[in-house]
């Protein structure tokens, strides 16, 4: 404010390569702040954990730039970038805080941040299963998909049993086997 005042009081306007420069205090900053934290408390899905998704990564931005923006907010224990088949990232990144505290000053300090010309989304992640869980999980899923092949080999099997009485080459011996005459 003591800015505006000072440009206030100079008598004649600014120049710059001979244009007039007038400058204002934006009307929108202090609307803005207010809005930025309301948002910061509405944003993402769930409650605070330690970890955050971050959306809207650009294709340009490493893993190295993602950790970098965030460490000075607190200590990181991981950052992961999911990728392509081709190698390239997929564009959002998973950034995980040793605290809370400390998820929750990232992202506040980073809510409207643009990295490479892209507005970063920033928003909650889900906390991980403890390892138990995750194990328990995995069991389940692989117990499913072996259920599902068994059920598959032995309707395959019904079927090639429900084939062994037909006489493939007319001879009349039910053997199931066919013969052929070459």
């Amino acid at each position: 404010q003591a800015v505006v005042k000072a440009l206030a009081a100079r008598p004649a306007p600014l120049r710059l390569d001979e244009h007039a420069l007038r400058v204002s205090l934006s009307q929108n900053a202090a609307r803005g702040a207010v809005a930025a934290k309301e948002r910061v408390s509405t944003v993402g899905k769930g409650t605070p954990s330690r970890k955050l998704v971050v959306r809207n990564v650009p294709f340009a931005a490493s893993k190295r730039e993602i950790r970098d923006l965030f460490s000075a907010f607190g200590e990181l224990q991981t950052v992961r970038m999911p990728k392509k088949f081709d190698g390239s990232h997929r564009g959002f990144a998973f950034v995980d805080f040793l605290t809370k505290a400390e998820a929750l000053k990232a992202m506040r300090a980073l809510a409207n941040t643009h990295l490479y010309g892209r507005h970063l989304v920033l928003e909650w992640a889900e906390d991980d299963e403890d390892l138990e869980a995750m194990r328990g999980r995995a069991k389940r899923q692989i117990d499913a998909a072996a259920r599902a092949a068994d059920a598959k080999r032995s309707r395959a099997d019904m079927s090639i049993d429900g084939d062994a009485g037909a006489d493939l080459d007319g001879g009349g011996e039910g053997d199931g086997l066919a013969s052929f005459m070459i």
